[in-house]
């Protein structure tokens, strides 16, 4: 399975789900790739917070971001 195929997005009214479709190394490597490029969005102001479990992200956007709009920019990172 590729990443793509591995990655789920869900967008709610204001936050985002991500959930992780793996088991064991994959799943830590696939976690590892998630939580670098939502650092990078936090690095940069995009997203106020995210916190995660071992398969799955929850990301509160910006208030100037809505959670759709980020959501479409998360998945261009993914390569979703």
């Amino acid at each position: 399975m590729s990443i793509r195929e591995r990655i789920a997005l869900e967008t709610g009214r204001k936050v985002i789900t991500i959930t992780l479709d793996a088991e064991g190394d994959d799943l830590l490597v696939l976690n590892s790739f998630v939580d670098s490029r939502l650092q990078l969005f936090k690095d940069t102001d995009d997203i106020k917070w995210y916190s995660n479990k071992v398969d799955f992200f929850v990301v509160m956007p910006q208030d100037n971001w809505e959670a759709a709009e980020l959501a479409v920019e998360l998945k261009k990172r993914f390569g979703i």
